[in-house]
């Protein structure tokens, strides 16, 4: 990780599951968490059941968990941001 942060300049840290709408192991999050300054963003799989992962990441790229077919459902959307704010202790900036 040391290599990636500092050759490629990136904005953050993002870490994904095994394939699409997978949720990543808390554990590599975790180890992001650990190794770098940066912010850390969980890439795929969360959803309502998913949310502790946002505890030790600073965000989410979150896709397939709001769609109704091909578009996104405004209603899940607003519902998923309620509950990722109302589950942060201390309450703390959330990128989504």
């Amino acid at each position: 990780m040391e290599t990636a942060t500092t050759r490629a300049n990136p904005a953050a840290i993002v870490v994904t599951g095994g394939k699409t709408g997978e949720p990543p192991d808390p554990v590599e999050v975790a180890t992001a968490r650990a190794h770098t300054h940066l912010p850390v963003l969980v890439g795929s799989g969360i959803c309502f059941n998913t949310l502790t992962l946002l505890k030790i990441a600073d965000g989410a790229i979150v896709g397939t968990c709001l769609k109704e077919g091909r578009e996104v459902d405004l209603e899940k959307a607003r519902r998923l941001v309620r509950e990722a704010k109302s589950m942060l202790n201390p309450k703390r900036l959330l990128l989504l």
